[in-house]
């Protein structure tokens, strides 16, 4: 008798525990995925603000009615308090001017699809918290015109706080925006926005370049009937959910950072039995600005809109453009190794009902190298990064993935460099 049942329960056994393991394998994937393609919601700066004028009116409005420590004359309090709060308009006109000034340097000479510093929830709570100091110095103002003759030595020293801290935030913001006036920040602020978005979404390592394509039948077709947009955001969580409810396949064809366009299939429903229609556009956020969050491949384009301004006849700074394609490297040298498609993202049963169009090698590629490759050809300099730069990439990349790459060399090397006339 032996022990176990003998070799064939014993590969039986195995074989189920290979099984477990590559499902618990893909259930681990799949949650690092549904939580890297949440929603995000962008800051709502209208509720933001509003919030920070509800809490310096409030303040405004009930310090002044503490009877409580030290007072202080309301003759003496009153003028300060209305003069703070007419000069404060001033200061807040004054310091969003040099930053409207800011935001357009950056549109004209970097990019006009950067979006980093208009979109930095610092400005917009900036901007909150000084209309909260000038409601608070307001309100307060006219309440203490009226009543006893003395109040709480509260009021002036808050007061004296919230304009001593609108100097200290409009100093960081400034710097901030000084900061992002320089190319070398711009690009490492750029390619660190492009890294969280790789290490959130690739963490597997690379087995395969083939991506799935088995499923039901196609039962219903979506396809976008508004006017051509970009797709910024998928919220897979309630993409999955939907998927489940209705025992579906949600099959996208367009991923965040691609345009969508008027008549053209968004989505493909595929099922074994009729479909009513879904809310999958409600799992969509669309607009006119590529954002960061879910789309790995913004930070090339805006490193490639910094190489060709830099590369263009009137600026003619190839250093700079040296400078990008380290950057660019660093990027594809973090996706070179991982598992780009991702395959179909299943329910806890293990059922298939989500697959997102991932963008392949090709795709970086296309955007990472191609484009700078191409206005390298004036320059030997940047010729010679461009080529540092596949041959790099040749020794870190699985040999699956270096065809594309040696025909780029092939390519590069074929193509002789003519100096501008």
């Amino acid at each position: 008798m032996e022990v176990g049942g003998g070799p064939e329960a014993v590969r039986e056994t195995h074989a189920t525990g290979q099984r477990s393991l590559r499902a618990w394998q893909r259930r681990g994937r799949d949650q690092n995925l549904l939580q890297a393609l949440r929603h995000r919601r962008r800051l709502r700066t209208g509720i933001v603000q509003a919030l920070y004028l509800i809490g310096g009116t409030t303040l405004g409005v009930l310090l002044p009615e503490v009877d409580a420590g030290p007072t202080i004359e309301r003759t003496t309090v009153t003028p300060m308090l209305f003069g703070a709060a007419g000069g404060f308009i001033s200061f807040i006109a004054l310091v969003f001017s040099l930053l409207f000034l800011v935001i357009q340097y950056g549109n004209t000479s970097v990019s006009p699809r950067l979006t980093i510093f208009r979109d930095d929830p610092m400005v917009w709570h900036t901007f909150g918290f000084f209309t909260a100091v000038f409601a608070y110095c307001l309100v307060a103002g006219m309440i203490t015109g009226t009543g006893d003759d003395t109040v709480t030595i509260l009021v002036p020293a808050v007061a004296i706080t919230l304009l001593v801290a609108s100097l200290a935030m409009s100093r960081a913001i400034q710097l901030r925006a000084l900061r992002l006036l320089q190319f070398n920040s711009i690009m490492e602020e750029v390619r660190t926005r492009g890294q969280e978005v790789i290490t959130s979404l690739y963490k597997t390592a690379f087995h395969s370049d083939a991506a799935d394509q088995a499923g039901p039948p196609t039962a219903w077709e979506l396809r976008w009937q508004r006017p051509t947009t970009l797709l910024l955001q998928v919220d897979l969580p309630r993409l999955l959910s939907l998927a489940t409810e209705m025992d579906v396949l949600i099959e996208l064809r367009a991923v965040p950072g691609q345009e969508v366009r008027r008549g053209l299939v968004l989505a493909v429903v595929r099922a074994d039995h009729p479909v009513t229609e879904c809310d999958i556009l409600g799992a969509l956020t669309t607009g006119s600005d590529r954002a960061f969050a879910q789309d790995p491949l913004l930070a090339f384009r805006l490193l490639n809109d910094i190489s060709n301004r830099a590369l263009s006849i009137s600026i003619n700074d190839p250093a700079t453009c040296v400078q990008v394609l380290g950057c660019i490297y660093d990027l594809l040298a973090q996706v070179a190794d991982k598992q780009l498609q991702l395959g179909t993202i299943t329910d806890e049963s293990g059922v298939a009902r989500v697959r997102l169009p991932f963008p392949s090698w090709e795709d970086f590629l296309v955007v990472g190298v191609d484009e700078v490759a191409h206005y390298s050809t004036h320059d030997p300099t940047v010729h010679a990064r461009v080529e540092l730069l596949l041959q790099d990439l040749l020794a870190i990349a699985p040999p699956e993935r270096h065809a594309p790459l040696r025909e780029r060399l092939d390519r590069l090397l074929a193509t002789p460099t003519v100096p501008r006339a």
